[in-house]
């Protein structure tokens, strides 16, 4: 980032005083807000606002800062790994020279201005002289009444597009081809076009042009409506933003109206990112969401795709062809665009009566500038957010033709972010053998299911891993439970903690004065409570017909992540358990059963929920919302054999299969007494004559000792404990496994048992 105004002596001046502290003081973070070492201070982000550590690192020695957090606009991916004024600018969003005023004037420096002696190579307005030409060629095709044509020019090959010539041969460009050439409508400060579109792709390609709206028609009518809709624009920028008719160009042919405003109203230097505040302050000109841009019916004509870095326009004052008679491409003011009616203009097209250049408008009014830098303000601020919030407006943003759907060449940048995103962590369960079968852990986006016949502790596990990972990775935890109310998911919460059983809590509770006799109980049972206490903000606990809303827990889950994110300290990830799936669909019929019927459609929603379209509704909710979902199944079969040997003829093995299959990962809780006899002949089944046959003899004699070992315990024996295995049967993102647990079921605990060494002894 250069100064476009101000020397490079002047830059390194304010530098060489804003040393780490003077930049910590000037952004207001406080003493308590950073830590400082002999190489380096480390604060939170003024960038990305992340409390949850310090990410932003400033370097002693080079004078580097930069954000650590990948998702940051101040990270080395994005705009960061710069020196603490671009940094600065960054975090006030504002320009450089911006910035360099500000600081100046508070450290009581002086600035000289730069002079064409600089030795330092700057892009100014005068370097933007360079633009891309195309040519087409017309067709017999009523439906596609135009083809790219290969053309040369300037010692350059193109193919309906692709030539990058300077501003001055435009001309000579027009004169050889005339018919149906184009140009695009931003200039550049290179002639390698290749390079032009790879800086592109990176948000660092530079642009310059006027600020424009183009309004597209197909017949005579939608003219007339484009005509009007372009007045209304007009008159409407004028009263908002002072900005004089004198500064906007209007260009016509019959398909479409272009209105142009000088880029120098709003104060505009080279920018990057400049298409996309153009089709921002667009929208806001309109009253449109740019995030999720809808038609407007009061300008219907506009065409929100064309902010593009290559949008190519007819060149005017060339021919435009039509199906009819050939048309000009026309220049006016906008006073004589305004007087006209559509007839007369469609007149002057036919006759070519093309205004010269005109110089563009000297003073930029307070309000446009101010309208400008705010767009500019925003665009920089909206880079920041989370970006689940981002992939969520490409990739899940609803458009009625294909080109609402966003390419990978889109959303891969942000991905590749995510991928390494300290932010979104996996949640890890309290047993490695199931992390290393899950890949790690949950995962944000993605479904999970554990199935179980009913009573076999299904509730208890997923409250279990509900309270690991609020307690040890901090994680906020939403539990919808129809299962058990409130106060027994507390009850089984402080049992498992405390290892308390719940019937000895429950008859303290048939005789509360026993709670204060009992001193061993009370111990044990407020020490519980105190460690649950020391993570009970990360739980919010649904249930009953407050749960049985998906648009409400949908919004819910929005309105947490937004506290999360504005809340110092917390990490914003989330964890979604519902408790059980069959349960929701059944809450789901009655609430719609009972709710007025005043349509076919609400008839219909009362018949329409299953398990398996509340599972595709999970998942969407996992994906968009980039939250883990964990779901309970009630699987009807009672048995002690795995899964993997049920027929595929068994109506309930299908039946799990089927309702979960939008779920990512499928478990299903078989329990096991106190013997591994199933699970060593698993083993010896499945593993012979195959190549892990070698696996099955060390397998089967660890089983042994873990089953002889655990059968001697005090507790296997007084908790009444047995095996309970976790027979993974569908896994899309790891290894269908079978993963051991003691359930000391008078607890509520499963205690992992990994019998299985890790691949590569990890």
């Amino acid at each position: 980032m250069k100064s476009q105004i101000y020397s490079d002596r002047s830059l390194q001046a304010v530098l060489g005083r804003l040393d780490s502290s003077a930049f910590l003081q000037e952004l207001g973070i406080g003493n308590g807000d950073y830590a400082q070492n002999e190489s380096e201070t480390r604060c939170y982000c003024p960038v990305c606002h992340d409390r949850s550590k310090m990410s932003f690192v400033i370097e002693h020695d080079s004078g580097r800062a930069y954000c650590t957090n990948l998702s940051c606009q101040a990270s080395s991916m994005n705009s960061g790994g710069g020196n603490l004024l671009e940094l600065y600018a960054l975090a006030k969003g504002g320009d450089l020279d911006m910035v360099v005023e500000e600081l100046s004037a508070k450290l009581g420096i002086p600035l000289e201005r730069r002079t064409s002696d600089d030795s330092v190579v700057i892009i100014t307005i005068d370097d933007f002289r360079y633009i891309e030409v195309g040519h087409m060629v017309k067709t017999e095709d009523e439906d596609h009444p135009l083809q790219p044509a290969l053309f040369s020019f300037a010692n350059q090959q193109g193919h309906g597009r692709g030539v990058i010539i300077s501003h001055d041969q435009q001309d000579e460009f027009v004169s050889k081809y005339r018919t149906d050439v184009f140009r695009s409508h931003f200039i550049y400060s290179c002639a390698d076009k290749a390079l032009i579109d790879t800086q592109a792709e990176q948000g660092k390609l530079m642009l310059l042009g006027d600020f424009y709206i183009v309004f597209n028609a197909s017949s005579s009518a939608e003219i007339v409506h484009a005509i009007n809709q372009a007045i209304e624009l007009v008159e409407r920028i004028k009263e908002n933003y002072d900005i004089p008719y004198d500064a906007v160009t209007v260009f016509y042919t019959n398909s479409n109206i272009q209105v142009h405003v000088d880029y120098t109203v709003f104060g505009i230097q080279p920018t990057e990112n400049l298409h996309e505040i153009y089709r921002r302050m667009a929208c806001a000109i309109i009253g449109v969401d740019p995030l999720k841009p809808e038609r407007s019916p009061s300008f219907s004509q506009i065409d929100l795709d064309v902010y593009r870095h290559d949008f190519l326009y007819n060149i005017p004052g060339t021919v435009v062809s039509t199906s009819g008679r050939d048309i000009y491409k026309i220049r006016m003011s906008y006073a004589a665009f305004k007087k006209m009616s559509y007839q007369r203009l469609h007149e002057f097209s036919l006759r070519r009566p093309d205004l010269p250049d005109r110089e563009r408008w000297p003073k930029a009014p307070v309000k446009a500038r101010e309208f400008f830098k705010s767009v500019q303000t925003s665009l920089v601020r909206d880079t920041t957010l989370d970006e689940s919030d981002k992939i969520a407006s490409l990739f899940y943003r609803v458009s009625g033709d294909a080109g609402g759907i966003a390419t990978l060449k889109e959303l891969a940048p942000t991905l590749l972010r995510r991928l390494f995103d300290e932010s979104r962590q996996v949640l890890i369960a309290p047993s490695d053998h199931l992390n290393r079968a899950l890949a790690g852990g949950f995962y944000p986006g993605q479904l999970y299911v554990v199935a179980g016949f009913p009573g076999s502790g299904t509730s208890d596990f997923v409250l279990q891993i509900m309270n690991h990972v609020a307690a040890e990775q901090d994680a906020h935890c939403l539990f919808v439970g129809f299962q058990h109310g409130v106060e027994e998911l507390f009850k089984h919460s402080l049992s498992a903690i405390g290892r308390i059983p719940t019937k000895e809590i429950d008859e303290k509770r048939q005789n509360p004065a026993d709670l204060y006799d009992d001193k061993e109980f009370n111990r044990r049972i407020f020490a519980a409570y105190e460690r649950y206490q020391q993570y009970a903000d990360n739980i919010t606990i649904l249930e009953g017909a407050a749960a049985s809303n998906l648009a409400q827990l949908s919004q819910l889950v929005q309105d947490k992540k937004e506290e999360l994110r504005n809340h110092p300290g917390s990490t914003g990830n989330m964890l979604l358990v519902v408790d059980s799936l069959q349960l929701m669909v059944a809450m789901m019929r009655a609430r719609n059963a009972e709710a007025p019927q005043t349509s076919e459609t609400a008839l219909g929603e009362t018949t329409s929920w299953d398990v398996d379209i509340l599972t595709s509704r999970l998942k969407a909710m996992a994906r968009e919302l980039d939250i883990a979902v964990l779901a309970t199944f009630e699987h009807f079969i009672s048995h002690r054999g795995l899964f993997s040997e049920l027929s595929e003829n068994d109506p309930a093995a299908r039946d799990l299969l089927f309702s979960t299959q939008f779920a990512d990962t499928v478990m299903v809780l078989v329990r096991q007494g106190n013997s591994l006899l199933n699970l060593r002949d698993y083993y010896k089944t499945h593993f012979t004559g195959t190549p892990r046959e070698p696996e099955i003899e060390p397998i089967v004699a660890e089983l042994n000792r873990v089953e002889e070992e655990c059968n001697k315990t005090r507790d296997f024996e007084t908790l009444s404990s047995e095996f309970a295995v976790f027979d993974i049967v569908k896994n899309r993102s790891g290894s269908r496994e079978k993963v051991l647990f003691i359930h000391h079921r008078p607890v509520s605990v499963f205690e992992p048992l990994d019998y299985l060494k890790p691949p590569n002894g990890r």
